[in-house]
């Protein structure tokens, strides 16, 4: 570096003032005026600026800015109604403005920032006219791991990460996400971290008189899938929970199956060897007449109001009735007719008397056999015989003097 000598000035110097520009940061000032030389063609600028700041023509004017703060490579600023730096490009294509961030440093190709309290964006993107075009529209290109758009909200004031609002006046959604492609990947991905404060990974809400959903999921297509896919593997906490609040007529979950191909408007399957039931409805309100379950079959076509099966070698019951605690009631109140497998009949011939084996694969060890004569046999019932897995036979106490029919009725001790 060369030494200033006493008593001469640095301004009078050229080979000093060549040397300071090629070896000191360049200030905004100094760089601006290079930049508007540049803008307008100046030669003088050109020449005086080093040769770092301006492109070698032709080309656009580029200026190159080192700044040891934060002080930006161009600052534009208007006092009035009007903006601060336009881009405007009125050729067949082209960008007005493009923001560019390269090498392998941190920072942003466009930073936008908005202070103090009146209202505005730090970026604001419009759109308008006729033709095809988004009002912003992000990108993210190559191999390496980013998003095409990133939002982030801090601070302790109100306010979200993402608003997208959709006005009145046409046809189209707030939000529409699309993932295309065979790899694996969602159209909308959404996470909520924090342990100790409530919030929803995805939560929404339908306001107003119009019809639609707080949130509507739908599969098309042949594909496999759900039109909503719920799964919680944490140590707490329900897959689906659904809630109906308020005083007004309304479900809590509505199912409906629709179209005539097969299948059910609820499917509840519990898997696995962890306690729990396929299904568990429980009712804890105090009113009258509010069941744990209610089921109603309607319409002209077959079928029945409930229907349960239990399949498998294991032990169990396809239907058990509890009745516990102090209130009245019992575990099954009937109304209507009823009819069961274990039900039947038979006849004992005349001059006969035993009825010979009843057929029934029902009876065991155990059942109790109750049997009515069903005219006058001149003999009453002796005794019935049990044969496990085959059936029974009925004696009488004398031969019978004519052909008599009985009904008969099998059931277990619990």
């Amino acid at each position: 570096m060369s030494t200033h000598r006493k008593g001469q000035d640095a301004k009078s110097d050229p080979a000093l003032v060549r040397e300071q520009n090629a070896n000191e940061p360049r200030s905004r000032r100094r760089f601006l005026t290079a930049l508007a030389g540049a803008g307008a063609g100046a030669a003088v600028a050109a020449v005086a600026a080093p040769s770092s700041v301006l492109a070698v023509p032709p080309g656009p004017p580029t200026a190159t800015f080192t700044s040891k703060d934060d002080d930006p490579a161009l600052l534009g600023i208007n006092t009035g109604t009007g903006p601060g730096l336009k881009g405007l490009s009125t050729g067949v294509g082209g960008d007005g403005v493009v923001g560019e961030r390269s090498g392998s440093g941190e920072g942003s190709g466009v930073v936008g920032l908005r202070f103090d309290d009146g209202a505005g964006f730090a970026v604001a993107g419009l759109r308008y006219g006729s033709g095809a075009g988004a009002g912003v529209r992000a990108e993210r290109h190559d191999d390496g791991d980013g998003n095409a758009v990133r939002a982030i909200r801090d601070g302790s004031g109100e306010g979200s990460g993402l608003v997208a609002s959709r006005d009145p006046g046409g046809p189209g959604h707030a939000i529409i996400a699309f993932r295309d492609g065979d790899e694996d990947g969602h159209g909308i991905m959404a996470e909520r971290h924090a342990d100790n404060i409530y919030g929803d990974a995805v939560r929404g809400e339908r306001y107003d008189a119009g019809g639609g959903d707080g949130i509507s999921g739908a599969r098309h297509g042949s594909g496999f899938g759900f039109g909503v896919h719920a799964v919680n593997d944490g140590e707490t906490g329900d897959a689906l929970d659904a809630s109906r609040e308020g005083d007004f007529d309304g479900q809590a979950i509505a199912a409906h199956r629709n179209g005539t191909g097969y299948g059910h408007a609820l499917w509840a399957r519990r898997d696995a060897d962890g306690g729990g039931a396929g299904a568990w409805i429980e009712n804890a309100s105090g009113g009258p007449d509010e069941h744990g379950l209610h089921v109603i079959r309607q319409g002209d076509g077959g079928g029945d109001g409930a229907v349960v099966l239990r399949t498998g070698a294991g032990t169990g019951h396809a239907l058990r009735a509890i009745r516990t605690d102090e209130g009245t009631g019992s575990a099954i109140y009937a109304l209507g007719r009823l009819q069961f497998s274990s039900v039947g009949g038979g006849s004992i011939g005349a001059g006969s008397s035993s009825s010979g084996l009843v057929s029934n694969a029902l009876v065991s060890d155990g059942s109790h056999i109750s049997v009515t004569l069903l005219g006058d046999a001149a003999a009453t019932i002796a005794f019935v015989e049990r044969d496990a897995g085959n059936g029974f036979t009925v004696h009488l106490t004398g031969a019978a003097s004519g052909v008599v029919d009985f009904s008969y009725f099998i059931v277990d001790p619990a």
